[in-house]
């Protein structure tokens, strides 16, 4: 479907924004002041109700023209936060939040997949990655706990599996896509590491490499070829200098992955020029 330009965002847009914004605070003010006179579920339910007037104005503009597509991502958005606010205050009052994040990522993901804006983009994978985190959480005896952090890691690794297949297929924007889904494979291993699941890490990474370097060859985005090197170097560097220990450990780590950079960006400025 072709959508038109409407060039900057129109008095009516930016009307839009403010009003959608006015909604929300008031709504924040009025439940605050009155917090000890109204139930949490009557609080809760006057924000799902935002939630859902502010879902149903977004459906409504639809993606006909670009600046329906900002307005209705400004909603969409409001309305995945305004539904986790909700939750927050009917469930998750005690414990990790991941019951609040879920009904964030749910609507943002929703939206997401509807629209393909990239704040959409933003919020869809922030409110998954934050509901990785305290899902976990929530079967454990805290966040900070090694079991919970390497369920998280899992967790994690599965969301950025699932990123790297949907912009490989094209369901998503690419460089984004492959950007973020880069960074949390990064971030996975690296806690699976300080969490002293060093085999785990060290498996995971090269599998990792192996993927996204191929990957890389195929599709020359370069969000591939930067989680191919900065995993391989890091990985490499951390299994030599717990192998080897002391000073001589560290300084073969940083030598070893110094040659797994230069190899790498070697074989890649060979690939570019053949093609």
């Amino acid at each position: 479907m072709e959508i038109k330009s409407s060039g900057r965002p129109v008095p009516a847009e930016i009307g839009g924004y403010l009003g959608g914004a006015l909604i929300f605070v008031s709504l924040v003010t009025f439940v605050s002041k009155r917090v000890d006179e109204i139930r949490p579920g009557i609080q809760s339910s006057l924000f799902a109700l935002l939630s859902l007037t502010l879902a149903a104005i977004s459906l409504y503009l639809g993606t006909s023209t670009a600046s329906r597509i900002r307005l209705a991502t400004v909603l969409a958005i409001g309305s995945a936060i305004t539904l986790a606010v909700g939750t927050a205050i009917f469930i998750d009052m005690d414990g990790p939040p991941a019951r609040t994040f879920l009904a964030g990522a749910v609507v943002s993901t929703f939206f997401f997949f509807r629209i393909k804006s990239e704040l959409l983009h933003i919020a869809s994978y922030g409110f998954l990655g934050l509901t990785c985190l305290a899902l976990p959480a929530r079967f454990v005896d805290g966040v900070r706990d090694s079991d919970s952090l390497i369920a998280t890691s899992l967790c994690w690794l599965a969301l950025a599996s699932i990123w790297i297949y949907l912009a490989y297929e094209d369901r998503i924007h690419k460089t984004m896509g492959y950007l973020f889904a880069a960074a949390t494979l990064f971030v996975s291993i690296q806690v699976q590491f300080i969490q002293n699941q060093k085999i785990l890490s060290h498996v995971v990474a090269a599998i990792a490499v192996l993927i996204t370097y191929k990957l890389f060859m195929a599709e020359k985005s370069w969000p591939l070829l930067a989680a191919a090197i900065s995993i391989g170097s890091v990985s490499i560097a951390e299994f030599v200098a717990s192998t080897l220990r002391g000073s001589i450990g560290a300084v073969a780590g940083l030598f070893t992955a110094g040659v797994v950079l230069i190899v790498l960006s070697l074989n890649s400025i060979r690939s570019s020029q053949v093609q």
